[in-house]
Protein backbone atom coordinates (compact mmCIF):
# COMPACT_ATOMS: atom_id res chain seq x y z
CA UNK A 1 0.00 0.00 0.00
CA UNK A 2 2.91 2.31 0.66
CA UNK A 3 4.76 1.84 -2.63
CA UNK A 4 1.25 2.09 -4.32
CA UNK A 5 0.55 5.30 -2.88
CA UNK A 6 4.03 6.24 -3.57
CA UNK A 7 3.23 5.25 -7.40
CA UNK A 8 -0.08 6.75 -7.88
CA UNK A 9 -1.37 9.48 -4.88
CA UNK A 10 -4.68 8.87 -4.39
CA UNK A 11 -4.34 12.74 -1.61
CA UNK A 12 -2.66 15.37 -2.62
CA UNK A 13 0.28 17.12 -0.28
CA UNK A 14 2.59 19.14 0.12
CA UNK A 15 5.53 16.92 1.61
CA UNK A 16 8.13 15.91 -1.06
CA UNK A 17 10.88 13.26 -0.77
CA UNK A 18 13.37 12.09 -3.37
CA UNK A 19 14.78 8.90 -3.94
CA UNK A 20 18.96 8.65 -4.11
CA UNK A 21 18.34 8.58 -7.70
CA UNK A 22 16.91 11.87 -8.10
CA UNK A 23 13.44 11.08 -8.34
CA UNK A 24 10.52 12.95 -6.71
CA UNK A 25 7.56 11.50 -4.96
CA UNK A 26 4.51 12.83 -2.84
CA UNK A 27 4.46 11.85 0.85
CA UNK A 28 0.75 12.37 1.75
CA UNK A 29 -0.69 10.88 5.38
CA UNK A 30 -1.59 7.87 3.64
CA UNK A 31 1.64 7.03 2.82
CA UNK A 32 3.07 8.04 6.06
CA UNK A 33 0.28 5.45 7.63
CA UNK A 34 1.63 2.99 6.06
CA UNK A 35 4.72 3.21 6.67
CA UNK A 36 3.86 3.60 10.46
CA UNK A 37 2.18 0.21 10.06
CA UNK A 38 5.01 -1.53 8.80
CA UNK A 39 7.33 0.00 11.65
CA UNK A 40 5.19 -1.37 14.20
CA UNK A 41 5.01 -4.85 12.93
CA UNK A 42 8.86 -4.72 12.65
CA UNK A 43 9.20 -3.81 16.33
CA UNK A 44 6.26 -6.29 17.19
CA UNK A 45 8.16 -8.85 15.84
CA UNK A 46 11.39 -8.23 16.55
CA UNK A 47 11.93 -7.11 20.43
CA UNK A 48 16.07 -6.73 19.37
CA UNK A 49 14.81 -3.84 16.75
CA UNK A 50 12.86 -2.12 19.83
CA UNK A 51 16.10 -1.92 22.08
CA UNK A 52 17.98 -0.48 19.82
CA UNK A 53 16.47 2.76 18.32
CA UNK A 54 12.93 3.91 18.45
CA UNK A 55 10.09 3.77 15.89
CA UNK A 56 10.45 7.41 15.13
CA UNK A 57 14.00 6.77 13.87
CA UNK A 58 12.60 3.28 12.36
CA UNK A 59 10.04 5.36 10.15
CA UNK A 60 12.96 7.26 8.57
CA UNK A 61 14.79 4.71 7.66
CA UNK A 62 11.89 2.56 6.25
CA UNK A 63 10.32 5.66 4.54
CA UNK A 64 13.91 6.27 2.77
CA UNK A 65 14.15 2.10 2.17
CA UNK A 66 10.40 2.32 0.60
CA UNK A 67 11.30 5.82 -1.78
CA UNK A 68 14.66 4.62 -3.07
CA UNK A 69 13.37 1.16 -3.96
CA UNK A 70 10.55 2.55 -6.18
CA UNK A 71 12.78 5.08 -7.55
CA UNK A 72 14.68 2.65 -8.65
CA UNK A 73 11.57 1.42 -10.51
CA UNK A 74 11.80 -2.09 -8.85
CA UNK A 75 7.88 -1.93 -8.21
CA UNK A 76 6.14 -1.95 -11.49
CA UNK A 77 2.58 -1.74 -11.75
CA UNK A 78 1.68 -5.01 -14.19
CA UNK A 79 3.56 -7.48 -11.78
CA UNK A 80 2.04 -10.66 -10.60
CA UNK A 81 1.48 -11.87 -6.98
CA UNK A 82 4.76 -13.90 -7.12
CA UNK A 83 7.14 -11.48 -8.59
CA UNK A 84 5.75 -8.65 -5.38
CA UNK A 85 6.77 -11.38 -2.96
CA UNK A 86 10.10 -11.67 -4.33
CA UNK A 87 10.77 -8.03 -4.50
CA UNK A 88 9.14 -7.43 -0.89
CA UNK A 89 12.19 -10.13 -0.07
CA UNK A 90 14.87 -7.46 -1.80
CA UNK A 91 13.10 -4.58 -0.09
CA UNK A 92 13.49 -6.06 3.17
CA UNK A 93 17.29 -7.05 2.78
CA UNK A 94 17.41 -3.66 1.96
CA UNK A 95 16.08 -2.56 4.53
CA UNK A 96 18.21 -4.86 6.89
CA UNK A 97 21.32 -3.73 5.41
CA UNK A 98 20.50 0.23 5.89
CA UNK A 99 19.79 -1.12 9.75
CA UNK A 100 23.00 -2.30 9.95
CA UNK A 101 24.90 0.26 8.84
CA UNK A 102 22.75 2.75 11.22
CA UNK A 103 23.24 0.57 14.27
CA UNK A 104 26.52 0.37 15.57
CA UNK A 105 28.00 -2.87 16.64
CA UNK A 106 30.97 -1.43 18.09
CA UNK A 107 30.62 1.02 20.96
CA UNK A 108 30.55 4.51 20.19
CA UNK A 109 31.65 6.88 23.18
CA UNK A 110 29.07 10.21 24.13
CA UNK A 111 30.09 12.59 26.27
CA UNK A 112 27.85 14.71 28.40
CA UNK A 113 29.35 17.98 30.14
CA UNK A 114 27.80 19.30 33.54
CA UNK A 115 28.60 21.09 36.74
CA UNK A 116 29.68 19.09 39.58
CA UNK A 117 31.38 19.54 43.30
CA UNK A 118 35.21 19.08 43.32
CA UNK A 119 35.74 15.23 42.42
CA UNK A 120 39.00 12.75 42.37
CA UNK A 121 40.70 13.18 39.52
CA UNK A 122 39.60 9.20 38.46
CA UNK A 123 36.04 9.18 39.24
CA UNK A 124 33.49 7.12 38.20
CA UNK A 125 29.81 5.83 39.19
CA UNK A 126 29.24 2.30 37.34
CA UNK A 127 30.30 2.46 33.79
CA UNK A 128 30.09 6.36 33.73
CA UNK A 129 33.52 8.25 33.82
CA UNK A 130 33.84 12.15 35.74
CA UNK A 131 36.38 13.62 33.82
CA UNK A 132 37.65 16.98 34.14
CA UNK A 133 38.36 18.84 30.85
CA UNK A 134 42.08 18.99 30.77
CA UNK A 135 41.72 14.87 31.28
CA UNK A 136 39.22 15.11 28.62
CA UNK A 137 40.56 16.64 25.79
CA UNK A 138 43.98 14.47 26.12
CA UNK A 139 41.54 11.66 25.39
CA UNK A 140 40.53 13.43 21.96
CA UNK A 141 41.62 13.19 18.21
CA UNK A 142 39.05 15.14 16.25
CA UNK A 143 38.44 13.50 12.88
CA UNK A 144 39.14 15.13 9.56
CA UNK A 145 35.51 16.75 9.12
CA UNK A 146 35.20 17.87 13.05
CA UNK A 147 35.95 21.67 12.16
CA UNK A 148 32.86 23.47 11.02
CA UNK A 149 34.21 25.26 8.21
CA UNK A 150 36.74 22.12 7.02
CA UNK A 151 39.42 23.43 8.76
CA UNK A 152 42.92 21.39 9.55
CA UNK A 153 43.13 21.02 13.53
CA UNK A 154 46.55 22.10 14.47
CA UNK A 155 48.64 20.66 16.31
CA UNK A 156 48.86 22.49 19.22
CA UNK A 157 44.93 22.78 19.78
CA UNK A 158 45.15 20.61 23.28
CA UNK A 159 47.58 23.14 24.72
CA UNK A 160 45.74 26.04 23.40
CA UNK A 161 42.81 24.50 24.99
CA UNK A 162 44.15 24.13 28.36
CA UNK A 163 45.43 27.55 28.17
CA UNK A 164 42.81 28.84 27.83
CA UNK A 165 40.42 26.91 29.37
CA UNK A 166 42.99 27.62 32.61
CA UNK A 167 42.75 31.17 32.14
CA UNK A 168 38.96 31.59 30.90
CA UNK A 169 40.66 33.80 27.89
CA UNK A 170 38.76 35.48 25.59
CA UNK A 171 38.76 34.28 21.57
CA UNK A 172 41.53 36.74 20.05
CA UNK A 173 41.59 36.28 15.95
CA UNK A 174 44.60 38.65 16.24
CA UNK A 175 46.30 34.99 17.79
CA UNK A 176 45.36 32.48 15.12
CA UNK A 177 48.36 30.10 16.85
CA UNK A 178 46.82 30.77 20.33
CA UNK A 179 43.35 30.77 19.54
CA UNK A 180 42.26 27.64 16.94
CA UNK A 181 39.19 26.32 16.25
CA UNK A 182 39.15 22.92 17.75
CA UNK A 183 40.03 24.02 21.06
CA UNK A 184 37.66 26.97 20.62
CA UNK A 185 34.93 24.66 19.84
CA UNK A 186 35.00 22.45 22.57
CA UNK A 187 35.41 25.23 24.75
CA UNK A 188 32.08 26.67 23.78
CA UNK A 189 30.48 23.54 24.19
CA UNK A 190 31.71 23.30 27.38
CA UNK A 191 30.35 26.97 28.53
CA UNK A 192 30.58 27.07 32.49
CA UNK A 193 30.92 23.55 32.95
CA UNK A 194 33.74 22.16 35.09
CA UNK A 195 32.65 18.45 34.40
CA UNK A 196 32.65 15.80 31.11
CA UNK A 197 30.51 12.77 32.12
CA UNK A 198 32.15 9.51 29.28
CA UNK A 199 29.72 6.10 28.69
CA UNK A 200 30.36 3.81 26.27
CA UNK A 201 26.92 1.67 24.29
CA UNK A 202 27.01 -0.82 21.56
CA UNK A 203 24.38 -2.00 19.28
CA UNK A 204 22.49 0.55 19.14
CA UNK A 205 21.45 3.60 16.67
CA UNK A 206 23.76 6.58 17.53
CA UNK A 207 20.08 8.67 17.98
CA UNK A 208 19.16 5.67 21.28
CA UNK A 209 22.58 5.44 22.29
CA UNK A 210 22.25 9.21 23.10
CA UNK A 211 19.08 9.06 24.73
CA UNK A 212 19.86 6.18 26.77
CA UNK A 213 23.40 7.32 27.53
CA UNK A 214 21.73 10.70 28.52
CA UNK A 215 19.41 8.49 30.84
CA UNK A 216 22.24 6.80 32.48
CA UNK A 217 24.08 9.70 32.83
CA UNK A 218 21.80 11.61 34.60
CA UNK A 219 21.05 8.85 36.90
CA UNK A 220 24.98 9.36 37.71
CA UNK A 221 24.25 12.77 38.53
CA UNK A 222 21.65 12.89 40.67
CA UNK A 223 22.90 9.44 42.41
CA UNK A 224 25.73 11.63 43.63
CA UNK A 225 23.05 14.66 44.38
CA UNK A 226 21.54 12.10 46.42
CA UNK A 227 24.87 10.89 48.07
CA UNK A 228 25.93 14.65 49.35
CA UNK A 229 22.10 14.89 50.29
CA UNK A 230 22.36 18.95 49.34
CA UNK A 231 18.94 20.09 47.72
CA UNK A 232 21.07 22.80 46.49
CA UNK A 233 23.33 19.97 44.23
CA UNK A 234 19.85 18.78 42.28
CA UNK A 235 19.84 21.97 40.66
CA UNK A 236 23.79 22.36 40.51
CA UNK A 237 24.48 18.52 39.17
CA UNK A 238 22.27 18.10 35.91
CA UNK A 239 22.44 17.69 32.73
CA UNK A 240 23.71 20.73 30.30
CA UNK A 241 20.00 20.27 28.24
CA UNK A 242 18.34 21.02 31.66
CA UNK A 243 17.80 24.73 32.40
CA UNK A 244 19.17 25.96 35.71
CA UNK A 245 18.03 28.94 37.77
CA UNK A 246 20.37 31.94 37.93
CA UNK A 247 23.08 32.46 40.34
CA UNK A 248 20.66 35.01 41.64
CA UNK A 249 17.43 36.02 42.02
CA UNK A 250 15.61 39.55 43.48
CA UNK A 251 12.36 40.68 44.79
CA UNK A 252 11.09 44.17 43.45
CA UNK A 253 8.89 45.98 45.75
CA UNK A 254 6.64 49.40 44.73
CA UNK A 255 4.90 50.70 48.39
CA UNK A 256 3.55 54.29 48.61
CA UNK A 257 4.63 55.26 45.03
CA UNK A 258 8.12 54.34 45.26
CA UNK A 259 10.50 51.55 44.01
CA UNK A 260 12.04 49.99 47.14
CA UNK A 261 15.69 48.50 47.18
CA UNK A 262 15.23 45.18 45.88
CA UNK A 263 16.07 42.16 47.57
CA UNK A 264 18.59 39.60 46.67
CA UNK A 265 19.68 35.63 47.16
CA UNK A 266 21.44 33.44 46.14
CA UNK A 267 19.74 30.80 44.37
CA UNK A 268 20.50 26.76 44.81
CA UNK A 269 22.76 26.65 41.97
CA UNK A 270 25.39 28.41 44.69
CA UNK A 271 26.72 25.32 46.14
CA UNK A 272 30.50 26.11 47.38
CA UNK A 273 32.13 22.66 48.26
CA UNK A 274 35.72 22.85 48.85
CA UNK A 275 37.84 19.85 47.56
CA UNK A 276 38.39 18.73 51.03
CA UNK A 277 35.26 18.33 52.16
CA UNK A 278 33.53 16.86 49.08
CA UNK A 279 36.27 13.96 49.11
CA UNK A 280 35.46 13.23 52.60
CA UNK A 281 32.07 13.03 52.02
CA UNK A 282 32.90 10.56 49.36
CA UNK A 283 34.77 8.60 51.52
CA UNK A 284 32.30 8.69 53.88
CA UNK A 285 29.27 7.44 51.88
CA UNK A 286 31.31 4.87 49.77
CA UNK A 287 28.92 2.00 50.48
CA UNK A 288 26.05 4.21 49.05
CA UNK A 289 28.17 5.28 46.40
CA UNK A 290 28.46 1.09 45.88
CA UNK A 291 24.84 1.18 45.75
CA UNK A 292 24.43 3.94 43.02
CA UNK A 293 27.35 2.34 41.13
CA UNK A 294 25.61 -0.64 41.24
CA UNK A 295 22.23 0.85 39.67
CA UNK A 296 24.33 2.81 37.26
CA UNK A 297 25.87 -0.56 35.75
CA UNK A 298 22.50 -2.45 36.02
CA UNK A 299 20.61 0.50 33.28
CA UNK A 300 23.52 0.67 31.04
CA UNK A 301 22.56 -2.47 28.59
CA UNK A 302 25.61 -4.57 29.51
CA UNK A 303 24.91 -8.04 29.34
CA UNK A 304 27.34 -8.38 32.09
CA UNK A 305 25.25 -6.75 34.26
CA UNK A 306 23.10 -7.77 36.85
CA UNK A 307 19.21 -7.46 38.06
CA UNK A 308 19.07 -4.44 35.31
CA UNK A 309 15.08 -4.90 36.27
CA UNK A 310 15.54 -3.53 39.75
CA UNK A 311 17.94 -1.12 38.91
CA UNK A 312 15.71 0.31 36.49
CA UNK A 313 13.35 0.49 39.19
CA UNK A 314 15.59 1.93 41.71
CA UNK A 315 16.74 4.75 38.84
CA UNK A 316 13.29 5.38 38.36
CA UNK A 317 12.48 6.06 41.73
CA UNK A 318 15.52 8.42 41.87
CA UNK A 319 14.55 10.55 39.28
CA UNK A 320 11.04 10.81 40.74
CA UNK A 321 13.01 11.59 44.12
CA UNK A 322 15.74 14.33 42.34
CA UNK A 323 12.38 16.00 40.07
CA UNK A 324 11.05 16.53 43.27
CA UNK A 325 13.76 18.26 44.67
CA UNK A 326 13.82 20.58 41.95
CA UNK A 327 10.14 20.82 41.85
CA UNK A 328 9.54 24.72 42.47
CA UNK A 329 5.70 24.12 43.67
CA UNK A 330 5.70 22.25 47.25
CA UNK A 331 2.34 20.62 46.23
CA UNK A 332 3.48 19.33 42.77
CA UNK A 333 6.96 18.20 44.71
CA UNK A 334 4.89 16.39 47.30
CA UNK A 335 3.28 14.10 45.34
CA UNK A 336 6.69 13.35 42.80
CA UNK A 337 8.12 12.32 46.38
CA UNK A 338 5.15 9.69 47.21
CA UNK A 339 5.63 8.36 43.45
CA UNK A 340 8.94 7.56 43.98
CA UNK A 341 7.71 5.31 47.04
CA UNK A 342 5.01 4.06 44.54
CA UNK A 343 7.92 2.98 42.07
CA UNK A 344 9.66 1.31 44.90
CA UNK A 345 6.45 -0.54 45.59
CA UNK A 346 5.18 -2.83 43.37
CA UNK A 347 1.77 -3.21 45.16
CA UNK A 348 1.02 0.64 44.79
CA UNK A 349 -0.69 1.54 47.35
CA UNK A 350 -0.22 2.59 51.10
CA UNK A 351 -0.66 -1.02 53.02
CA UNK A 352 2.08 -2.08 50.42
CA UNK A 353 4.07 0.92 51.09
CA UNK A 354 4.20 0.69 54.67
CA UNK A 355 4.72 -2.63 54.57
CA UNK A 356 7.63 -1.90 52.57
CA UNK A 357 9.09 1.07 54.99
CA UNK A 358 8.39 -1.18 58.16
CA UNK A 359 10.99 -3.72 56.78
CA UNK A 360 13.36 -0.81 55.73
CA UNK A 361 13.01 0.79 58.96
CA UNK A 362 13.10 -2.42 61.11
CA UNK A 363 9.88 -0.81 63.08
CA UNK A 364 6.17 -1.66 63.70
CA UNK A 365 3.37 -0.17 61.54
CA UNK A 366 2.14 1.41 64.81
CA UNK A 367 5.86 2.39 66.13
CA UNK A 368 6.64 6.21 65.93
CA UNK A 369 8.79 6.94 62.57
CA UNK A 370 12.11 7.36 64.18
CA UNK A 371 13.00 10.67 62.61
CA UNK A 372 10.41 12.60 63.39
CA UNK A 373 9.92 14.60 66.88
CA UNK A 374 6.13 14.26 66.98
CA UNK A 375 3.92 11.18 67.70
CA UNK A 376 3.41 10.06 63.93
CA UNK A 377 3.19 6.69 63.37
CA UNK A 378 4.03 4.41 60.33
CA UNK A 379 0.87 3.43 59.04
CA UNK A 380 -1.01 7.04 59.95
CA UNK A 381 2.01 8.79 58.14
CA UNK A 382 2.34 7.08 55.05
CA UNK A 383 -1.63 7.23 54.73
CA UNK A 384 -1.50 10.53 55.06
CA UNK A 385 1.52 10.96 53.00
CA UNK A 386 0.25 8.43 50.45
CA UNK A 387 -3.62 9.36 50.34
CA UNK A 388 -3.59 12.77 50.74
CA UNK A 389 0.06 14.41 49.65
CA UNK A 390 -0.58 12.02 46.54
CA UNK A 391 -3.42 10.93 45.47
CA UNK A 392 -5.90 14.17 46.59
CA UNK A 393 -2.86 16.64 44.62
CA UNK A 394 -3.00 14.33 41.69
CA UNK A 395 -6.80 13.60 41.41
CA UNK A 396 -7.46 17.52 42.15
CA UNK A 397 -9.55 16.92 45.14
CA UNK A 398 -6.49 19.40 46.42
CA UNK A 399 -5.98 21.87 44.15
CA UNK A 400 -5.91 25.58 46.37
CA UNK A 401 -2.60 26.63 45.98
CA UNK A 402 -2.41 29.12 48.22
CA UNK A 403 -2.34 26.56 51.24
CA UNK A 404 0.99 26.43 52.25
CA UNK A 405 2.80 23.12 52.01
CA UNK A 406 6.41 23.80 52.98
CA UNK A 407 6.26 21.43 56.05
CA UNK A 408 4.81 19.06 54.85
CA UNK A 409 7.22 18.96 52.08
CA UNK A 410 9.84 19.02 54.04
CA UNK A 411 8.63 15.91 56.36
CA UNK A 412 7.78 14.09 53.28
CA UNK A 413 11.15 14.64 51.48
CA UNK A 414 13.00 13.73 54.90
CA UNK A 415 10.70 10.43 55.10
CA UNK A 416 11.21 9.53 51.20
CA UNK A 417 15.13 10.16 51.88
CA UNK A 418 15.55 7.55 54.48
CA UNK A 419 13.57 5.01 52.90
CA UNK A 420 15.69 5.29 49.18
CA UNK A 421 18.87 5.36 51.07
CA UNK A 422 17.79 2.01 52.96
CA UNK A 423 16.22 0.24 49.92
CA UNK A 424 19.31 1.42 48.05
CA UNK A 425 21.66 0.10 50.32
CA UNK A 426 19.50 -3.35 50.52
CA UNK A 427 19.79 -3.67 46.63
CA UNK A 428 23.82 -3.39 46.70
CA UNK A 429 23.99 -6.66 48.90
CA UNK A 430 20.88 -8.09 47.02
CA UNK A 431 21.86 -11.49 44.74
CA UNK A 432 19.10 -13.28 44.30
CA UNK A 433 16.67 -13.23 41.48
CA UNK A 434 15.81 -9.71 39.37
CA UNK A 435 12.29 -9.92 40.10
CA UNK A 436 10.41 -7.39 42.76
CA UNK A 437 9.24 -9.88 44.93
CA UNK A 438 11.59 -11.64 45.42
CA UNK A 439 13.85 -8.46 46.23
CA UNK A 440 10.59 -7.42 48.45
CA UNK A 441 10.87 -10.71 50.42
CA UNK A 442 14.47 -10.70 50.72
CA UNK A 443 14.20 -7.71 52.73
CA UNK A 444 11.50 -8.66 55.29
CA UNK A 445 13.28 -11.97 56.13
CA UNK A 446 16.31 -9.94 56.20
CA UNK A 447 14.70 -7.52 59.23
CA UNK A 448 12.76 -9.96 60.35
Amino acid sequence: MAIKELQNPSVSSFNFSTSSNGIRFITNSIFEDNIEKICKLLMENDSHLKRQLRIEQLHQYVKETVIDCTGENIFKHDEINKDKRFKIKILKNKLDYVLMQKIISTEITMYYPSDTVPLPDTFSIGPVKFLSPLMWVDGLTPRGDFNPFGEKTIEVWKDNFKKNYIYKRKFDYQKPNEFDITSETLRGILGNDNIVLKISLKNLEPNRAWEHGRMICKTALDGLSFIFNDDRLFFRQVMQDCSKPSTAAYKIFEHNGYLIKPGMSLTEVISPYPHEISLEILRQKNILLNSISKIVSGISLDVNATHPKMSMRCSTALEWFSESIRERNDYIAISKMCISLDVLCDVGKSDGITKLCSSLLKISQDDKVPFFKDELTLISFVKNAYEKGRSHIIHGNRFDRSDDYKNERKQIRTFCYNILYRYFIEFLHYDEDDMYQDFFNYIVKSHS
